[in-house]
């Protein structure tokens, strides 16, 4: 499986607007802190091209970049980083996509007593889950229209 460098992750999941060097410098921290999969060795050594996956690791990224486009900063706080780094281990978000828009969310859930919580949530049970969760803030991504930018899925 050939992976994607890191500025090729980043020309990908980059807007027009972006800077490529800001984004480089994202995903770079993001790796670091074990919020993206990567193919091989996190650290391959002076001289060789860390790789990523290029599914996995383009949606991963995306996430990250729309959830910092939505907060206005990078995420990068203790919590999230753990519990994204969880949940990326445990759900693959790259399978989540669904039939259509508005069928597969990804739910990212934040309050300063509870920490942060992230999972997927079908779309008839969005409202209900949100109607009863504890965390006072939430981030809603759809999960259709992330795969979309990343180029995973065809429009339909």
């Amino acid at each position: 499986m050939a992976g994607l460098t890191v500025r090729e992750l980043a020309e990908r999941i980059a807007s027009k607007d972006d800077s490529l060097s800001t984004i480089t410098e994202r995903i770079r921290h993001w790796t670091d802190e074990d919020m993206l999969t990567v193919i091989g060795d996190k650290n391959p050594g002076t001289g060789k091209k860390r790789l990523y996956d290029p599914k996995k690791a383009l949606v991963e990224a995306l996430i990250l970049t729309i959830m910092s486009e939505a907060v206005g900063h990078a995420v990068t706080t203790p919590a999230f980083i753990k519990v994204f780094g969880t949940a990326r281990k445990d759900e693959d978000f790259a399978l989540h996509s669904a039939k259509g828009p508005g069928e597969r969310f990804l739910v990212v859930a934040h309050d300063r007593q509870r920490g942060a919580s992230i999972g997927p949530e079908w779309g008839e049970n969005l409202l209900p889950s949100l109607a009863v969760s504890k965390f006072e803030a939430h981030v809603v991504l759809d999960l259709w229209k992330v795969h979309q930018r990343a180029g995973v899925l065809k429009d339909g």
